[in-house]
């Protein structure tokens, strides 16, 4: 016998959750030993966070514990407004179950519900309700999503609630509008190129804990594609491990990933000379593995990283800890950082010349062995110690070369200590320095020389009387050096620069010479003896030292050359006389000189011992040659049984601007300079007349060059 339908439509049923209604019907079942038929209706069901509106359920059974359970709803949303889109519609469940000892358990049902932008969502569904403790088992099966599977377990059997997620080869880029359709964005400052995602992710979560306190997640993408303008991932298969709880409004656990193929450029959490700096990471045979407990604090943002280690096979392993703070605009607070000897040939290109693309040591090929330790906040360096064996740097734009250096370097501030660097070479700006070795005596993150060994140059030796180093690893270093150069070769010299070969001895002392942030400066002055005369080089500057461009400035004094010493080293022919003068506002753009005023003559000047003046006929003919010809009272012929004649004074001067020099003489005349004026009481007398003022700075350089080489000289 079949009792009656018992309905209660029209008629409003508020009850604050759905286990109301449940009890309901169980109550009623149990009174009728005869099979029943049920439907009940309501505005609204709810249960925790979750709603249900204009609700039909019906329960019918043939026997005294075996229901079909029916339940349609118009809309089932989730009260949290912290996710968007999270109301669906034309939600119907089905199910087989039964009704024993107040538990209703349906042991094989479906559900299916419409959302606004994923369409229609089919489920296979069991679960377990208990009339008075609630639900306790959850099961959803085969729920396709983002062209993949999803299967959703819960149980709270031992008084825990325990939620278990399975995602089974989801579509990254479906998924990704999955996520957007629930409002759920990445993260600030990533904008991700849907059209560049490709992948399938596969995960098992748990979740556990009343409130929750504990997560778990195994984690695998394969074949993963992902560009966001910066960060690049290209057909890569990641793995990751993942866990968590809760303690005290803290979330502490340990995360361990695995990359087993594929490419990486990724950027920082740091900028580095004001730039970000992008790693591109290769994965050959072995994988890149990374590992690190954690300790994260949701309320500040703020997260600590605890037995960092990172270990990329053949290039290098790492350990760290380190303090970010993800809200901040320079997130990184704190990084103590330990790197054992590894290679540089094979961890510089990846890991260290990123940190330089931006500045002017980009194009550096490294070798050797290195290794580093170091405290770092944003203040600057802490502390680190330095690891350096043989290790040789070349520089891509032939700037400069090290071979062999070694150090092993402890520095840290609030103490001291000692240390030595040595080298077997260096070349800067084809400028090679021989070996070398300096120990320095550090006080915090200062080191000052302490012993110094003379240092090859240019067939002389470079001395080092004071060399000082201030605040290592920071926007703020700074370098004061001073010192002197014995005996150096001026031949080598101008061989090295490409210069007009001449010959003689350099030898003199620098002061106050100062490094810092890409500038030197000497406070003092540089002085060389040349020519057993004196060479003054005041207000050095250079800029961008080590730049693309590097820029120079100086006013340069010149006293008491001796120019028969001078013109004896090379072809231009003998001179006698004392070469005085100045080059002012010297100024050099890539080691070229594009301005300057300079003046150079054998006019006389205190305190410079006057000599006689005499000029020999090759060197008159190559004067000559610069001023244009001969003038004077004798003919060319007549000159030519002479050797050597007698000049009253000889002098050039040159203003350089856009290339051009206009050159100047010694003394005027009514339409021009003389280069060389007569002189002696008896002739012969010569003299050379400037023809013409303007003559471009490359050509008049060749000119001076070909003259010194006996070749042809300056038309």
């Amino acid at each position: 016998m079949l009792l009656p339908l018992h309905r209660f439509a029209r008629q409003r049923l508020f009850p604050r959750s759905i286990k109301i209604a449940v009890l309901f019907l169980s109550l009623t079942g149990v009174t009728h030993a005869l099979p029943v038929n049920y439907e009940l209706e309501f505005d609204q069901l709810e249960h925790a966070d979750l709603a249900l509106e204009q609700v039909q359920i019906k329960l019918v059974s043939d026997h005294r514990h075996d229901y079909t359970l029916s339940l349609q709803a118009a809309h089932l949303f989730y009260k949290d407004q912290t996710v968007k889109n999270t109301e669906f519609s034309e939600v119907h469940v089905d199910c087989q179950a039964t009704l024993e000892n107040n538990i209703v358990y349906c042991h094989a049902g479906e559900l299916r519900l419409q959302h606004v932008t994923l369409g229609r969502l089919n489920a296979r569904m069991q679960f377990r309700y208990h009339l008075q403790d609630g639900l306790q088992e959850l099961a959803l099966e085969n729920l396709a999503l983002a062209n993949g599977r999803v299967n959703v377990r819960f149980d709270n059997n031992d008084q825990i609630n325990r939620w278990q997620l399975d995602l089974q080869t989801l579509d990254i880029a479906a998924l990704h509008d999955v996520m957007a359709g629930f409002g759920l964005s990445a993260p600030a400052g990533v904008d991700v190129d849907k059209d560049s995602l490709q992948g399938e992710l596969s995960a098992e979560m748990t979740l556990q804990g009343d409130p929750e306190q504990a997560f778990t997640a195994r984690l695998s993408l394969t074949n993963f594609h992902f560009t966001d303008g910066n960060n690049v991932a290209q057909a890569v298969d990641l793995q990751g491990k993942f866990s968590a709880t809760l303690d005290a409004e803290h979330w502490q656990g340990q995360t361990q990933w695995q990359l087993l193929k594929g490419e990486l450029y990724v950027l920082p959490l740091v900028d580095v000379f004001t730039i970000d700096p992008g790693f591109y990471i290769a994965i050959d045979k072995e994988p890149l593995v990374m590992h690190s407990h954690f300790d994260w604090q949701p309320a500040t943002q703020n997260l600590l990283l605890t037995d960092f280690q990172y270990a990329h096979p053949e290039v290098l392993a790492l350990t760290a800890t380190a303090v970010i703070d993800l809200a901040g605009d320079k997130p990184l607070r704190l990084l103590n950082l330990q790197v054992p000897a590894f290679q540089l040939a094979q961890a510089f290109p990846v890991y260290l010349e990123p940190l330089l693309i931006n500045t002017a040591f980009n194009e550096l090929n490294v070798s050797g062995t290195a290794g580093v330790e170091l405290r770092w906040q944003p203040d600057g360096l802490e502390s680190m110690a330095l690891l350096l064996d043989a290790v040789s740097i070349d520089d891509g734009r032939e700037r400069f070369t090290v071979n062999g250096l070694s150090t092993d370097m402890q520095v840290a501030a609030g103490q001291t200590g000692r240390t030595t660097l040595h080298w077997q070479e260096i070349d800067i700006y084809r400028l090679a320095f021989g070996a070398g070795r300096i120990g320095f005596a550090s006080d915090g993150l200062n080191l000052q020389i302490t012993d110094w060994q003379d240092v090859d140059i240019l067939e002389g030796s470079l001395r080092i009387d004071q060399l000082d180093m201030q605040a290592l690893g920071s926007a703020g270093f700074s370098l004061h050096m001073a010192g002197g150069l014995q005996d150096a070769s001026v031949v080598a010299l101008t061989r090295t620069l490409g210069w007009p070969a001449f010959g003689g001895d350099l030898s003199g002392d620098f002061s106050g010479l100062r490094y810092s942030q890409g500038q030197l400066r000497m406070d003092g002055e540089l002085q060389l003896q040349l020519f057993g005369g004196q060479v003054r080089m005041t207000d050095l500057e250079i800029l961008d030292l080590f730049g693309p461009v590097p820029r120079l400035a100086a006013n340069v004094m010149v006293k008491a050359i001796d120019l028969e010493r001078l013109t004896d080293t090379f072809a231009f022919g003998k001179i006698t006389g004392k070469l005085s003068g100045h080059v002012s506002g010297l100024q050099l753009e890539d080691w070229q000189p594009v301005a300057f005023t300079a003046e150079l003559s054998t006019r006389p000047i205190a305190g410079v011992e006057k000599v006689r003046h005499r000029i020999s006929q090759r060197a008159l003919n190559n004067i000559s040659q610069i001023g244009g010809g001969l003038s004077g009272a004798l003919s060319r012929g007549f000159l030519s049984y002479f050797d050597e004649y007698s000049y009253g004074e000889l002098g050039i001067s040159c203003r350089l601007s856009n290339g051009i020099c206009e050159l100047g003489g010694v003394d005027r005349f009514a339409d021009g300079h003389y280069l060389l004026t007569r002189g002696g009481l008896f002739p012969p007398w010569v003299e050379v007349k400037l023809n013409g003022t303007m003559i471009g700075w490359e050509a008049l350089i060749r000119g001076f060059q070909n003259i010194a080489e006996g070749e042809i000289q300056i038309q």
